[in-house]
């Protein structure tokens, strides 16, 4: 089924995800494709990597730095709407509070991690407001995810899993030390980084 939404954009339903979701995914695409968005004055956001119910990750370049970053766009996917000059606004007034709340967390989070000194957790660069959200850099780390690596090299071996999951707790002690609990910790949001090597 095809719908009108916007100023005559149009965008079309799949079986996979509820016709909210879609008009969501599209409304995000056609900001992010249609106008190069420059966020911050200095991040030109080249891709979106990924979308969870809190947020929105893209691949982005610091301009004046020339390097690649990623950025994480704090959208309440259940909650916020996409406005046609790229702005994030809560659905209801009866929903701009909660999503302050978790706007506020999200900001709050990202502070913290920020001080956080590990090299298994993900340095945060830079954070910012604009578009009426939050959002904050991290450092864009060649590799890819554990969940890719699995589905394309299959179970790992007792030893490998071993060596891996140790730098994971390392990791995790020092988030539960500051107070932190990570709540999403699968294969999908574990990198695997390469080495000079190219290993």
């Amino acid at each position: 089924n095809e719908i009108p939404y916007g100023k005559g954009v149009k965008h079309y339903n799949t079986q996979k995800k509820p016709m909210r979701q879609v008009v969501k995914l599209w409304t995000t695409l056609i900001f992010v494709l249609s106008k190069i968005l420059t966020i911050g004055q200095k991040y030109k956001i080249e891709k979106i990597l990924g979308q969870g119910g809190f947020g929105i990750t893209y691949l982005a370049t610091q301009e004046l730095l020339d390097r690649k970053v990623c950025i994480k766009e704090f959208f309440f996917n259940d909650y916020c709407e996409r406005g046609s000059q790229g702005e994030v606004t809560s659905c209801t007034t009866n929903s701009k509070e909660l999503v302050d709340r978790f706007l506020n967390k999200f900001i709050k989070e990202a502070r913290t991690i920020s001080r956080l000194d590990h090299p298994n957790i993900v340095r945060i660069l830079d954070i910012f407001q604009e578009n009426g959200t939050a959002y904050y850099v991290m450092e864009y780390l060649e590799g890819e995810s554990l969940d890719a690596y699995l589905k394309a090299n299959g179970a790992l071996a007792e030893t490998q899993a071993l060596a891996l999951m140790k730098p994971i707790f390392d990791a995790v002690e020092v988030l539960h030390a500051n107070n932190m609990t990570h709540l999403d910790i699968k294969p999908a949001n574990i990198m695997l980084k390469k080495t000079e090597g190219g290993d």
